[in-house]
């Protein structure tokens, strides 16, 4: 039932979007913001960062992120959580930084790298939690409609991640991942050229441990919404 739903869902956005949507390459849907924060897919970064001035936003599962490009090379953001708590004092004070700079660009190299640093807290007088900054490098290359990134970052059960992604019918970004720590997939669908729909399945290894519908829903489905210009 629950891979049903999901499929109706894609397919129905999908539809929507092809039928109102322009073209959008795979380095633009990239830059769109990841549910860990920094540019990329679903928990990696991308080698890509936003362009001078071109900010980002995102919204997963109550995360919100904003980031916004710098001289074409460098890209900042916070993300908060939007679920814990209401107060918004709280919120500002229990949100993270991250940053990230591209080095290579494949336009005038092989490939694009960038490095950075995720998770860094906004309040660095609080106790830092164990594992919460994540320093990475990463290496992206576009191949036609399709990319594959791949880096390595700290403070994961396996140091390196993995991304391969492909534009579908113009609109339509499906992306697998290995993120360090584990298997994720799903889709990413431009409404228009600034705005996606996304959902996510994150852990797919432990698919077959949910035994219910709700289950499914609160620990491993995703679903956002970004906003890039």
């Amino acid at each position: 039932m629950k891979k049903v739903l999901f499929l109706l869902i894609v397919l129905l956005a999908g539809g929507f979007s092809s039928a109102w949507a322009e073209t959008v390459s795979v380095e633009h849907f990239a830059m769109s913001p990841s549910v860990t924060g920094t540019s990329g897919f679903i928990n990696n970064p991308s080698a890509y960062v936003l362009k001078n001035g071109m900010l980002g936003l995102g919204l997963h599962n109550y995360l919100l992120k904003i980031n916004y490009g710098l001289f074409d090379v460098v890209e900042i953001g916070l993300k908060f959580d939007l679920e814990t708590t209401s107060v918004v004092l709280d919120i500002l004070k229990h949100g993270s930084f991250n940053c990230k700079a591209a080095f290579l660009d494949e336009k005038y190299y092989f490939v694009s790298v960038a490095a950075g640093v995720i998770g860094v807290p906004v309040n660095l007088f609080e106790k830092i939690p164990e594992k919460s900054i994540n320093a990475y490098i990463s290496v992206s290359k576009n191949i036609y409609d399709m990319n594959i990134t791949a880096g390595y970052v700290m403070n994961k059960n396996m140091p390196f991640f993995v991304d391969f992604s492909k534009v579908i019918n113009d609109t339509v970004l499906y992306v697998l991942e290995y993120d360090g720590n584990g298997y994720n997939t799903g889709f990413r669908i431009s409404l228009n050229y600034n705005i996606n729909i996304e959902a996510f399945v994150s852990g797919l290894e432990y698919m077959g441990k949910i035994k219910d519908f709700g289950g499914f829903l609160k620990e491993r489905f995703i679903f956002g919404i970004t906003y890039t210009q």
